[in-house]
């Protein structure tokens, strides 16, 4: 695409089945030779051919999970995510106190400092209900500002997005321990924090158009 910064791009995956990514990956060659186009030859290492099962998106993590592919995808946006949410996984077994998930849990993490990593899914920042956007918004906004966390926006289109759904859509994994708090206590909290401020829809824009560049390098 002509509106795609190549400097910006650290790979272009092409998996197939069969030789359908080896036949394109000699079209794409020979076209741009044809039509001049040195922004491919120059990108020509950043191509990397893997086969897959099939051409859905599920064999994503077929594909991450190729030990040999895994030295030039460690640097990437998807395998962060994924490293990610494994981490939390074996975390949530290993060491729980560490590894919080829900809105509520997740929130008192936030205000705590804590936040080491916190994880999103991006359905939630598309909700109907104004005061349920600015909720994550706001989670967003805060562990950005504090300069001391990680914020990864995960599509619920990948692996990594579908196992974050699983445990409500947001998780954090932290830098101390915490211990939980009783469910209606954080019930109580969120209640008081999400009717005691007007939503605000301007508010809600603003902060999202910080989450433009990681919405969009998901094609979202």
């Amino acid at each position: 695409s002509q509106d795609t910064d190549g400097n910006k791009i650290k790979l272009i995956l092409i998996a197939s089945p069969g030789f359908t990514r080896d036949d394109f990956w000699e079209y794409l060659l020979a076209e741009s030779a044809r039509r001049g186009d040195r922004e491919v030859m120059k990108a020509k290492s950043k191509f990397l051919r893997a086969r897959s099962s099939s051409h859905h998106l599920h064999c994503l993590e077929e594909i991450f999970a190729d030990a040999e592919l895994a030295g030039r995808l460690n640097d990437t946006k998807y395998a962060t995510e994924v490293n990610a949410i494994q981490k939390f996984l074996r975390m949530l077994d290993n060491d729980p106190l560490r590894a919080h998930f829900g809105y509520g849990a997740v929130r008192r993490a936030v205000d705590a400092g804590a936040v080491q990593t916190l994880m999103v899914t991006d359905a939630l920042f598309r909700s109907f209900e104004a005061g349920e956007r600015r909720k994550y918004v706001g989670l967003v906004e805060d562990v950005r500002a504090a300069g001391n966390g990680e914020v990864l926006v995960m599509s619920t289109m990948h692996g990594s997005g579908k196992m974050l759904v699983q445990v409500g859509g947001v998780a954090a994994i932290l830098r101390f321990p915490m211990e939980e708090v009783e469910e209606d206590e954080m019930d109580d909290s969120e209640d008081e924090e999400v009717n005691g401020k007007d939503p605000g829809e301007d508010e809600i824009e603003h902060v999202q158009s910080q989450l433009e560049y990681d919405l969009e390098a998901m094609g979202l």
